[in-house]
């Protein structure tokens, strides 16, 4: 019986994609692969100027209306504020002052010379002699602009409400110094609440946060933080 042997034989199998394809193929995955890690890492880097525009309208880091241009009567009392922040970073600030006045007849002891109660419109200094409102509202503006341009709203608020008002600039916005950042916004609004806290007038108001837009995460952010002085403020009103 003849036995036959069979040897083996490996045939070549043909390649999925030619060579020249294939190479094509890794190098776009690569270069695909490198643009997105550049764009995530420059996304990274850049945030804080993508999400903070101080810079807008043209000419905000540069001209902040002050309360007495845009109403002199009402917002004549006012303490224009710089603070060092923990970091070093010098911060601005409006405290505006609300001074609820006896009713007509009650202070007869006031002469008529310097009696508010018979000047249409007070200033300051006349102002002054009267204690300021039992609460204060940290106001945290929005992003974009100033809080010059919010001024208009903040009078609002301290006529309606009867309530001191302080304004915030956050680093980076207005005349204040260095970059806007959320770290940044933290600690300086954690300054401005320790600035009320401290005035000889306005430190034993009860302070109410105000928050608008980006400005409401700040607010909240100080109302998780300072528990106890919103509860208490929650408390008297």
């Amino acid at each position: 019986m003849q036995v036959l042997w069979v040897l083996p034989v490996a045939l070549p199998v043909p390649p999925l994609l030619p060579r020249a394809l294939a190479n094509a193929v890794g190098h776009a995955v690569n270069a695909a692969l490198f643009l997105f890690l550049s764009a995530t890492t420059a996304l990274y880097l850049l945030q804080d100027r993508l999400i903070y525009v101080p810079g807008l309208p043209p000419g905000s880091r540069d001209r902040v209306a002050t309360p007495a241009e845009i109403d002199p009567v009402n917002m004549a009392d006012y303490e224009d504020v710089t603070i060092v922040t923990p970091d070093n970073v010098r911060i601005t600030g409006y405290a505006i002052f609300h001074r609820p006045q006896p009713p007509t007849g009650a202070s007869k002891d006031i002469s008529s010379s310097d009696s508010i109660l018979r000047d249409r419109k007070p200033t300051a200094d006349s102002l002054r002699k009267y204690p300021v409102a039992d609460y204060t509202v940290l106001y945290c503006h929005a992003n974009a602009g100033n809080m010059g341009h919010r001024l208009p709203i903040a009078n609002v608020i301290k006529m309606r409400a009867n309530v001191n008002v302080f304004m915030l600039s956050y680093r980076g916005y207005g005349k204040s110094d260095g970059r806007a950042s959320e770290r940044g916004m933290k600690i300086d609004a954690q300054a401005a609440l320790h600035w009320i806290q401290n005035h000889p007038e306005l430190g034993r108001t009860r302070v109410i946060l105000y928050g608008q837009s980006i400005g409401g995460a700040v607010a909240v952010f100080l109302a998780s933080k300072y528990v106890v002085l919103v509860r208490e403020t929650v408390q008297t009103l």
